[in-house]
This record gives C-alpha cells, sequence and structure tokens, in this order.
C-alpha cells in the first residue's frame, strides 16, 4: 500500500498541506482549508511547466463508485474554473475511473501518488 492508503481524509490534507505530496515535475503548494461556505476540503495551487493553476481539493478515504460520484459532484459544484478547477484526491482509481474523471473535466490524485490533470 502506497504512503496515504488506509488514512483519513484530514491525515491525507494534512499531509498535503504540510509537503508530503511529491509527483515531479509537479509541485504542489499554498493549501489552505476553504472557508465554512465552501464544499470543498481546501484549495491547492499546484505548478507545472512554468503555469500555475488553483485546485478546489475534495478528499475521500474510500475509492468506491458511489464515493467517488459524490466527491465529483461535491467538487464540480464548488469549483468555478478558470478561476480554480476541480481536484479528488482517492486512494486508488483504475483506468476506467481516470477516463471518467477526464470527461467531466476532474483531474485527480490517488495512491501511490499518480495525477490526471484534466
Amino acid at each position: 500500500m502506497g504512503q496515504y492508503g488506509k488514512m483519513r481524509e484530514a491525515d491525507v490534507l494534512a499531509a498535503i498541506r504540510t509537503g508530503n505530496l511529491s509527483l515531479p515535475p509537479i509541485e504542489f503548494g499554498d493549501m489552505r482549508e476553504s472557508d465554512a461556505g465552501s464544499a470543498a476540503d481546501a484549495l491547492l495551487r499546484v505548478r507545472w511547466n512554468g503555469r500555475e493553476w488553483q485546485f478546489a481539493v475534495e478528499v475521500k478515504a474510500r475509492s468506491t463508485p458511489k464515493t467517488l460520484r459524490e466527491a465529483v459532484q461535491t467538487i464540480q459544484a464548488a469549483a468555478s474554473p478558470p478561476r480554480t478547477y476541480p481536484l479528488v484526491v482517492v486512494p486508488y482509481l483504475n483506468a476506467e475511473q481516470v477516463d471518467e474523471l477526464a470527461t467531466g473535466n476532474v483531474s485527480a490524485v490517488d495512491d501511490p501518488p499518480r495525477v490526471s490533470l484534466a
């Protein structure tokens, strides 16, 4: 199991906030908790190839189809591209789930840390 498996959602957010998520050449930084009125768990800045984006993040401790569907609905409602893009963080995504997320323009990180930017 990878470094984020079997962790609580709060633990995953803490790992991201402290810089313990590393996916070179992608850089994660400047994570902050969302405002009380936001459905997202956090806001996260991502840098890659000289560009920077902000993501609304929804973290789930499970990757069941129902949990993933609910996470996608939540984060799509919280994000407002091009200012803030949707990102889900879950323990595991299969190829079909990655394709579904990309079709819905939702980016994802799973464990072991892989990233899919939509």
